[in-house]
């Protein structure tokens, strides 16, 4: 029997120190379905599981692990690995290892290692008897450890994430460590203690709520009394942070040491985040000397893939004009500098703004290979605000890098809002709105990563309008030749002959999507026509005459600030042709219905409508201090496969994003308990009682068995998601991750959401046959109108 042939080990009593037994066999077995930065891909071990959690694969090939525990073969450049493990009695282990994307026991998902981190330490429940354990393995080889899991909680050695001490000042900054749940209940009275009382103050914060099994990264404060002596630092010369944990009896003490840095080295600062409450990070590399009343020069450089923030910020030697910031994008890989990665680097420009003596008018946008690509997305997404631009070894868009993303999906009515929503990663459609914003391509002439032909690329296409870039090719180097890749004399020359300007008289502005990037300067488009197409504005005002024209694309409300531009108290605005009388002393809100523009001055609220601050897509749901909602009022089986799914999205956001979200039950929230957040619903409206609360007019609906769109109803195996306005606020949204049974649940394990790039529209239909067919198994998809109804 195949049983026979698997690992079957007896694993040791709970409370028992050491390693537990190590699995020496595996089977394994081929990937046969698809991939790609896509929503749904193929996958029919997925599909199994999703009908029977107690899924025994029969793999054909048997794999040993090797002497340092890595189980290669070549069936795991993208394959599955099984085995089995008996246990004695049920117990929580604890999980290490990496080079595997998911781990599945009995049918329970949890996050994996595929970038090989060195950060996986995740609390798994076995089962007394047989316990069936499935990897999705990447790149040809994986490891993986059990390690015993002492205590109802615990504080993980790995992924801290903690600032960097700075002599001569004291700190009062976040920091965040990850803590464990190892009990199969809620966990809610688990407390972090931090400090000493002699170096940091000392404190105690609630851990917050626990799921079963789970980790999180919650929150505390560091408040920094004094300077430590030398006999209190380490023999690396860093100071030792005590961090305990506690739940009743039981106590966890681990010591997570911070470095302690000069004036002018590259250190770490911590900020709490906007898009989930959790902290982040990002390197600084100050100027030689901050001289107080002097303004100066930002750099904001983004890291490339797998270089840690503070590598990027170090790479640079210090200036006597500048700061140089290195957001994060989350993670060393992140997002790609997209989705959230994109919001990252805004809200580090945004901390950075509030924190140094930075001078608005000369910040810079530069970095290096992703970070190249980071440059050139966020630059043609945001150009007013920075003086220049400076993109080295970047690459345009995943449809010329990296593979994995269609342009266009195939023909079908079904599948053309992804399409639209697909638009947002095509950076060389907007790279016109940096007509006025100075450029500078840095490029090796022999790059082995991101061809050369990018940046070309790049480069014919400014050639064509661009009155002000630069393009060089260092020759003979290829993708990393050294700091001066990021360091280079001539590109911060360049950047310093520029300055921002901050009312320009003629401009051009593109966008896909308001909701993520709505304004130029002194303009900004509030609507559009037509959700996810192409909308723009080209811009040229007169002083002199007191006029300003306007010609517009698929625009429906437009914002212009005349006080900025126009010296008098009237205007007139030439809007398609259409010539408008309005106040020159005051912004003014333009509406386009009917064929015909109208202007109304003062402040217009749209609250009720998309706007720049509330609209789709649906991934636009998961930011704005997030809160994440199960159902518990559905049946045991729903219930189980909701939890799951909660738990596995908060450990791939942990890992993706750095991220830690609250999340409650549906019968502890109130939506007055948590005002001015988003809120995500898991499960269905029979089984979650926030649906009843937070969408009681949303023309979308799902239910047990079934989903509604208006006057179609679909009835089966279904799977939805969904944004909306959440009712009693003006800025917030509702997102919904839904399934009609226990089933669809489960295989929505497979959706995709948390990888950039990866398109999904204001709602999503969709069936078993996403497992078996890709975005084929797509239902139905669209977008709501600016006033959230269906078209």
């Amino acid at each position: 029997m195949l049983s026979s042939l698997l690992c079957l080990l007896c694993l040791l009593p709970a409370g028992t120190g050491g390693d537990l037994p190590r699995i020496d066999v595996w089977r394994v077995a081929p990937h046969r379905g698809g991939g790609g930065r896509v929503l749904f891909a193929a996958d029919p071990v997925l599909a199994r599981i999703g009908e029977d959690p107690d899924y025994e694969p029969d793999f054909p090939t048997e794999v040993r692990r090797d002497e340092k525990g890595v189980v290669a073969h070549r069936d795991l450049r993208s394959g599955w690995a099984y085995c089995e493990v008996r246990s004695d009695t049920e117990r929580t282990v604890l999980v290490t290892g990496r080079g595997f994307h998911s781990l599945f026991v009995n049918g329970a998902r949890f996050a994996g290692d595929f970038y090989r981190h060195g950060i996986l330490r995740l609390p798994v429940p076995l089962r007394k008897g047989t316990n069936r354990i499935l990897v999705r393995a990447i790149r040809g080889r994986f490891s993986i450890r059990l390690l015993p899991a002492p205590g109802d909680v615990g504080l993980s050695p790995l992924d801290p994430t903690l600032p960097d001490l700075l002599g001569g000042r004291r700190i009062e900054e976040p920091g965040a460590v990850v803590v464990e749940n190892h009990t199969r209940e809620v966990v809610e009275d688990a407390v972090l203690e931090v400090g000493d009382g002699r170096v940091f103050e000392r404190v105690a914060v609630p851990a917050g709520r626990l799921l079963p099994c789970s980790i999180a990264k919650p929150p505390f404060p560091l408040l920094q009394l004094r300077e430590p002596e030398p006999a209190e630092l380490d023999g690396r010369g860093r100071y030792p942070l005590r961090v305990t944990i506690r739940r009743g009896g039981w106590r966890e003490t681990r010591v997570y040491p911070l470095a302690v840095r000069g004036p002018r080295d590259a250190r770490v600062e911590t900020r709490t985040s906007g898009i989930d409450g959790s902290v982040q990070l990002l390197a600084v590399r100050p100027p030689l000397r901050v001289t107080p009343g002097r303004r100066y020069a930002l750099f904001l450089s983004a890291h490339g893939a797998s270089v840690k923030a503070w590598n990027q910020a170090n790479a640079y030697r210090p200036k006597r004009d500048a700061f140089i910031v290195a957001p994060t994008n989350r993670r060393r890989f992140g997002f790609d500098w997209q989705d959230w990665g994109r919001l990252d680097a805004l809200e580090a420009l945004d901390y950075s703004r509030r924190r140094f003596p930075v001078d608005p008018s000369r910040i810079y946008l530069t970095g290096h290979s992703m970070g190249g690509h980071g440059a050139w997305y966020l630059g043609v997404l945001y150009p007013s605000r920075f003086a220049a631009v400076a993109p080295s070894a970047g690459w345009a868009s995943f449809y010329t890098y990296g593979g994995g993303m269609p342009r266009r999906f195939p023909a079908d009515p079904r599948l053309d809002p992804f399409t639209w929503t697909q638009a947002e990663n095509a950076v060389l459609d907007l790279v016109r709105n940096l007509s006025h914003t100075p450029v500078y391509i840095l490029h090796g002439e022999r790059d082995d990563n991101v061809p050369v032909e990018e940046a070309r690329r790049f480069a014919k296409v400014l050639a064509s309008f661009h009155p002000d870039f630069r393009y060089h090719e260092q020759p003979g180097v290829k993708h990393w030749w050294g700091a001066e890749c990021v360091d280079w004399i001539p590109l911060f020359e360049f950047c310093r002959r520029h300055r921002r300007v901050t009312a320009p008289l003629r401009f051009t502005f593109r966008t896909f999507n308001p909701a993520v990037t709505s304004r130029y300067a002194w303009a900004e488009i509030l609507q559009q026509e037509s959700p996810a197409r192409t909308s723009a504005v080209e811009v040229s005002a007169d002083p002199r005459k007191g006029t300003v024209e306007v010609r517009t694309e698929n625009v429906a409300r437009l914002r212009l600030d005349l006080g900025e531009v126009l010296p008098g108290p009237e205007a007139r605005v030439v809007l398609d042709g259409a010539a408008l009388a309005v106040p020159g002393d005051r912004p003014v809100t333009f509406r386009h219905a009917g064929g015909s523009w109208s202007g109304f001055a003062g402040a217009v609220r749209l609250g009720a409508e998309k706007n720049p601050r509330r609209g789709g897509p649906f991934k636009l749901a998961f930011a704005r201090r997030m809160v994440w909602v199960y159902g518990t009022s559905g049946t045991e089986e729903e219930n189980r496969a909701v939890l799951a799914k909660v738990r596995y999205d908060a450990q791939v956001w942990w890992y993706r994003a750095n991220g830690n979200v609250e999340i409650v039950p549906d019968r502890d929230f109130e939506p007055a308990r948590f005002p001015d957040r988003n809120v995500i619903l898991y499960g269905h409206a029979d089984g979650n009682s926030a649906f009843g609360k937070l969408l009681p007019r949303c023309p979308v609906s799902i239910r047990r068995g079934s989903v509604r769109i208006g006057d179609r109803v679909f009835s089966g195996d279904l799977g939805l998601f969904l944004v909306y306005p959440r009712p009693d606020t003006e800025e917030n949204l509702v997102g919904v991750v839904g399934a009609t049974t226990a089933k669809m649940m489960r295989q929505a394990q497979q959706c995709r959401y948390f990888i950039s790039g990866s398109a999904c529209p204001d709602w999503v239909v969709y069936t078993p046959e996403t497992l078996t067919g890709g975005m084929a198994g797509v239902a139905a998809s669209g977008y709501f109108t600016n006033r959230w109804t269906l078209p």
